[in-house]
């Protein structure tokens, strides 16, 4: 049983390099066994991999199609009585978005995030830019509401983390000026957040990319306002 359950997790870890090249390795190695037992042990692996791959595809596609309805909620939480959307956000639109989203945050991030990026892949195809804008304000939401650690009071990157992006200047300026923080130690404070986000989540992740590059864009916008600043 223990065989089968490590077996059973390689095959969803590596479930897309299970392609013609694997299923050619494999049935050359059949045809060049050297007995009919080993012949038979390869034939039982492949019948087992194939099951456990097949099984795995279908529990993805039951949980895209969860995730597509599921994001298809949080979206129209922020849409008007007519079920339209008005760009940007007004605040209270905002705040109905992040609690839809909060109810569903959960074991099934990934395959929710995926699904975004599915649906903004398709809005780019189509050229609809409002679409793709309401996807980047939910992802945005997302990653606030993931990266954000409680404190009394909050470090100064959790204070922007956890501000909307339109409000990011305005919290840098203060912090700065409050001289709460430096610009030397806000940006070493990112950078280890950075790192702590990069490894403590799946290489290559939806979750490791959303976090990664929401606190990307507050390290852009950060320099951006220390440069204004040292202009004026």
């Amino acid at each position: 049983m223990h065989c089968s359950t490590q077996l059973a997790k390689l095959v969803a870890d590596n479930i897309l390099s299970l392609d013609q090249k694997f299923w050619l390795r494999l049935a050359t190695r059949s045809d060049t066994a050297t007995s009919e037992e080993d012949k038979q042990k390869i034939g039982s692996l492949a019948s087992t991999i194939m099951t456990m791959a097949n099984a795995v595809v279908k529990q993805t596609e039951g949980q895209l199609s969860q995730s597509a309805s599921t994001l298809q909620s949080i979206l129209i939480a922020a849409a008007d009585e007519n079920g339209e959307w008005h760009l940007p956000l007004t605040a209270k639109q905002s705040a109905s978005m992040q609690q839809a989203l909060d109810r569903h945050l959960g074991p099934g991030d990934e395959a929710l995030l995926s699904t975004a990026f599915s649906y903004m892949r398709k809005a780019a195809d189509d050229k609809q830019d409002g679409m793709i804008s309401l996807l980047q304000k939910m992802l945005q939401l997302y990653a606030a509401k993931a990266l954000y650690r409680a404190g009394s009071p909050p470090s100064p990157v959790d204070e922007v983390i956890s501000a909307g992006e339109e409000q990011w200047e305005q919290v840098i300026k203060h912090l700065l000026e409050s001289e709460i923080t430096t610009e030397n130690g806000f940006l070493e404070d990112l950078q280890k957040r950075m790192e702590s986000t990069v490894l403590g989540q799946s290489s290559g992740s939806y979750t490791q990319r959303v976090q990664a590059e929401y606190l990307k864009e507050i390290e852009a916008r950060f320099r951006e306002t220390c440069q204004s600043e040292g202009a004026n």
